[in-house]
């Protein structure tokens, strides 16, 4: 029986060496292929993440970004646009194509190929559209918002110069890009609209990219967005997002005035007026929006004596331009609340009354009266009560001062006014 006891006791020793073996076995090859799967998940996530690079590579104009590039290209575009002035005035110049290099056939088949190779990315979709634009306008005279400050120009020639470089584009293709964009979702249309204005602003930006061509492209291409969504240009969104184009001006600064003048606490960078003068300008078909851009970013510029008298007439200019005619005076006068501009109209009103340079007064006669009767204080027959308590706190005057005469009068007047046109501002002062 011993020797049967020990063969059998040796056999269940060799197999449970061998199942341990085969258990082993298999606990390493379902290890390996645990650690194979993971590998693979790495080089996907690794692939998606290169992939994803490159595409940010390729719809970023093809330039990485760089701030300490972007700041020093900055300082170095601005010495030698100085030593090259004669030669951006010379008569070579005029030789350039006015047209963007686009026909309708090839902006259809653009648009459908982008549409198809980056369906997941409405973000990508849009920067491509934008390289395409900069590299069909890349021959085109260069257009600079702030050229209009070296001419003598009047609102029907601002006008005109303030519509380029969209006039390089042909009507189908405008109103097939137009019809694309009105597709995209509007938050990324206004994600898209601010990078626009980041790469065309000179404030630097970590979104701006280092630009070897005009920005002619992204000018047209920014002005087709406004027109197709202007509601972009109001809401809390907007005024956000501006800010990063707005500085705080010293009290110093603040032009002296004959009663107190409410201040503000930003208003745009000089070298920014330009570029958003030409951005609201897009608005020129929406009385209402353009009216409401123009009284909170651009007139209280008026108010403050750092500014150049190119850029306060460019200012003065940008109002006459939208509101010149009776159509768009009514529908500005109806579209919006007066409640809005009250500060607005205060600061104007003492302001007028306290301009000594009778150049600057002149210029500014025309908006003030247009301002105030058909656009805001007198613009409906409920507008009057909105203003009602800010005149009163300019009624009463200082003894001795003429010109606080003078404003008191009209100041009176327009109390007056409001009390005969308003049956409710009547019923309740």
């Amino acid at each position: 029986n011993e020797p049967s006891g020990w063969k059998k006791k040796k056999k269940q020793a060799a197999e449970e060496r061998a199942n341990g073996w085969k258990k082993k076995k298999k606990q390493a090859a379902e290890e390996r292929a645990k650690r194979l799967e993971e590998e693979i998940r790495e080089k996907e996530i690794l692939q998606r993440e290169q992939d994803e690079l490159r595409r940010q590579k390729e719809t970023a104009f093809s330039i990485s970004y760089d701030q300490n590039a972007v700041t020093q290209n900055a300082r170095t575009r601005k010495r030698r646009n100085k030593k090259s002035k004669k030669a951006n005035s010379s008569p070579v110049a005029s030789s350039q194509p006015q047209h963007a290099s686009i026909t309708i056939d090839d902006i259809k088949q653009f648009l459908n190929e982008v549409a198809a190779d980056y369906a997941e990315s409405t973000d990508i979709q849009l920067k491509r559209l934008g390289e395409y634009f900069e590299e069909s306008f890349k021959a085109t005279i260069k257009f600079e918002p702030s050229q209009v400050l070296s001419m003598d120009i009047d609102e029907d020639s601002l006008h005109k110069e303030y519509q380029k470089p969209l006039t390089g584009l042909t009507t189908p293709v405008k109103t097939t890009v137009g019809a694309w964009l009105t597709r995209i979702p509007k938050d990324n249309l206004e994600s898209f609209f601010w990078f626009l204005v980041a790469q065309l602003s000179p404030t630097p930006s970590e979104s701006k990219v280092l630009l070897s061509t005009t920005g002619n492209g992204l000018k047209a291409l920014l002005q087709l967005v406004i027109q197709k969504h202007p509601g972009i240009c109001k809401g809390d969104s907007f005024e956000k997002n501006i800010r990063k184009y707005m500085v705080q001006p010293k009290g110093k600064q603040l032009l002296a005035t004959i009663q107190d003048i409410h201040t503000i606490s930003l208003v745009l960078s000089n070298e920014n007026v330009p570029l958003f003068a030409w951005i609201f300008l897009q608005l020129c078909d929406y009385s209402a929006i353009y009216l409401s851009m123009w009284y909170q970013y651009l007139f209280p510029l008026l108010c403050y004596g750092n500014i150049s008298d190119q850029v306060w007439n460019l200012i003065i200019n940008c109002f006459h331009v939208a509101f010149g005619e009776e159509d768009s005076i009514e529908a500005a006068g109806t579209a919006r609340s007066t409640k809005d501009c009250a500060i607005a109209m205060e600061r104007m009103i003492v302001l007028y009354h306290s301009l000594e340079d009778a150049k600057k007064k002149e210029d500014l006669e025309s908006v003030y009266e247009l301002s105030r009767n058909e656009l805001s204080m007198f613009a409906t027959k409920k507008s009057p009560r909105h203003f009602f308590s800010m005149l009163l706190s300019h009624a009463a005057m200082n003894s001795g001062d003429t010109r606080e005469e003078e404003l008191r009068e009209d100041v009176c007047h327009m109390l007056v006014r409001s009390l005969s046109e308003d049956n409710e501002c009547f019923a309740r002062w």
